[in-house]
């Protein structure tokens, strides 16, 4: 790298500059931990004065050629195993290299609800957030109320991405000018008892019924004075998370309009194809006429998202979030980059996750958000519900899907941002 957050690619060409040090990477697999691991930046000076390093200075490149000896070392000092011993990695002096920057670290975390029915608690959200390697939780609350947990998670090192509704399920929400400064006054009451680095989201998944009892419009509106109180108080914000089937019909009516049928009946066939409402919903697709879905839950869902698009790309939040439960990691990268051109802000998810608990769908979903879209924020939902499965039998004891999630997290040391 070259100590701006730049990672230079194999075979960079790199220019002298006195005095500075760049690690150059001999495999791609090298510059992607590189790129994790900024650290390494402060390396170079160690490792030059290290006698055990083997392999000395190439004359041709004027690089310090690194043996076994020299990878083992790096490794030690980055604390994960990057390096695959001699691979070679060089120092050179240089200003520059021609490189994309490294994407700036992302927060990874859980969501695992509380419920007292099963025993879930402040400790038990915090044991598996311990156990999955993370330092951010997500629960939710309605505006006005001041949660103990707020400052339990601070005092364990974990940041909050707080969901704050305007009441209990399905939330109803201010709908003149008293209730609305009421709301703002309750909301405020809520986000000033967050620390530093919270994140704030506004209700959840308002294109579902169960969850919210507005109109779209009026959920503008609060949304708009919910991103102000949190701004207020140097809180990023994002909205309650648009769900995967509705945002997969937005992205395939968008291929559709840009004359991608192919594409466009391709990714809805990914999603929909193994899904028990599939075989109408494709049908219904692919008909000429489209004429809407016979499904009229989902239709309404759709449509409540069509006129949500707008609105969150006028809103001044931060982020846009979506929730996604498809294992097909093509679609889940087309559904994202549909979303964050719709929306013109990054994109991220406070509920990713799998209906199973195949070790891959997370190894996958991981790699696609963070390494190939750099999503700023990804939390990935950590609980047995219908039909969604966590990762873990116990708060601390990991499935295979949890012990992948935990290898993710180890193998990107570095590359997530640490607790406020």
């Amino acid at each position: 790298t070259d100590g701006k957050g730049g990672c230079a690619p194999v075979g960079a060409t790199l220019k002298r500059f006195p005095g500075s040090r760049v690690l150059v990477p001999a495999s791609r697999r090298a510059t992607a931990g590189l790129c994790r691991h900024r650290r390494l930046m402060f390396l170079g000076r160690l490792v030059e004065r290290r006698d055990r390093v083997e392999n000395g200075v190439d004359d041709a490149t004027g690089a310090l050629q690194l043996g076994k000896d020299g990878a083992a070392f790096l490794n030690r000092l980055a604390g994960r195993h990057i390096i695959r011993p001699g691979r070679g990695f060089g120092l050179v002096a240089s200003t520059t290299c021609a490189t994309a920057p490294c994407p700036p670290p992302a927060i990874l975390g859980s969501f695992l609800p509380f419920s007292p029915g099963t025993g879930v608690g402040v400790n038990q959200i915090i044991a598996e957030a311990r156990a999955l390697g993370v330092n951010t939780v997500r629960f939710g609350t309605n505006a006005g109320d001041v949660k103990p947990a707020i400052a339990a998670f601070a005092r364990a090192g974990l940041r909050v991405v707080l969901t704050i509704r305007s009441g209990s399920f399905p939330s109803q929400p201010p709908t003149n000018p008293t209730e609305l400064a009421a709301f703002r006054a309750r909301f405020d009451a809520t986000v000033s008892a967050l620390p530093p680095g919270s994140v704030v989201q506004v209700e959840n998944e308002v294109n579902a019924a169960k969850f919210f009892g507005g109109t779209m419009a009026q959920y503008g509106t609060e949304l708009a004075t919910a991103v102000s109180v949190a701004h207020a108080h140097g809180l990023k914000v994002t909205n309650s998370g648009i769900t995967f089937y509705p945002l997969t019909l937005m992205a395939w009516r968008d291929l559709k309009s840009r004359r991608q049928d192919a594409a466009a009946d391709d990714l809805v066939q990914r999603v929909f194809g193994h899904a028990a409402i599939g075989r109408k919903v494709l049908a219904d697709l692919r008909a000429k006429p489209f004429a809407g879905l016979r499904n009229k839950s989902l239709q309404t869902a759709w449509d409540k998202v069509s006129q949500l698009a707008p609105i969150l790309r006028a809103s001044r939040m931060d982020w846009v979030n979506f929730h996604w439960y498809s294992d097909d990691e093509e679609a889940l990268a087309t559904s994202v980059r549909y979303l964050e051109r719709a929306t013109g802000k990054p994109a991220v998810s406070t509920e990713l996750g799998q209906w199973n608990t195949v070790p891959g769908v997370v190894t996958g979903h991981l790699t696609t958000t963070i390494d190939t879209l750099h999503l700023p924020l990804i939390l990935w939902f950590d609980a047995d519900g219908m039909p969604a499965l966590g990762l873990h039998d116990a708060p601390g004891a990991l499935r295979p899907n949890g012990q992948a999630f935990r290898a993710f997290v180890n193998a990107h040391e570095g590359r997530f941002l640490s607790a406020p």
